[in-house]
């Protein structure tokens, strides 16, 4: 028998790569049929979040062009209320406010006369003190509130934001117990 005796170099390229096209066309067809048709797929639809931001029901009061119930969107402050209100009239004071406060639902928003920098008479007993947008004056109508504690709880109110119940009075150094219970009946948060 005789002996084959083995192709040139270029014989041996041209089957390596004859094989390597035949690998990568069978590899392909095998790939396309495997490949789902446009009616095997899904197509999945995520739903987009359209934000409906609440609405805060805000009631400005005093010294504006238009009091009343306005309604406003979280995030905004006491000097949007006011702007809402038509903004404040020729003898308003709204620098006795913290302007830059966040509004909360159910809010009043009182704007003092320049003249209601003076101490007012006591409230009507049907009437209660707003501790969360009293003058420094307004709360010195309470009794046992004198003008160090009236000021104390309105720079407790700006450095720490609104109170959120009756009770965080006690945080306001110098009110305890004893006067928190004295003034409930005659104080609202807003």
């Amino acid at each position: 028998m005789g002996q084959t005796q083995p192709g040139t170099p270029a014989q041996t390229w041209g089957w390596a790569f004859l094989g390597l096209a035949v690998a990568v066309l069978a590899g392909g067809l095998v790939f396309l049929a495997r490949w789902p048709s446009a009616g095997d797929m899904v197509e999945i639809t995520l739903p987009t979040a359209t934000p409906t931001p609440a609405v805060l029901k805000v009631h400005v009061a005093g010294a504006v062009v238009s009091p009343g119930v306005y309604d406003l969107l979280p995030g905004q402050r006491v000097q949007d209320a006011i702007s809402a209100a038509g903004g404040p009239t020729e003898g308003a004071n709204p620098q006795a406010l913290n302007l830059a406060a966040p509004l909360r639902d159910g809010q009043k928003v009182f704007v003092p006369s320049v003249g209601a920098d003076s101490p007012s008479p006591a409230p009507p007993s049907d009437q209660k003190v707003a501790i969360n947008s009293a003058t420094a004056k307004q709360l010195e109508t309470l009794p046992l509130i004198g003008e160090k504690k009236a000021r104390d709880i309105v720079s407790y109110r700006e450095a720490h934001g609104p109170f959120r119940r009756l009770e965080d009075l006690l945080l306001v150094p110098g009110i305890g117990a004893t006067t928190l219970e004295r003034l409930r009946d005659m104080i609202t948060l807003d």
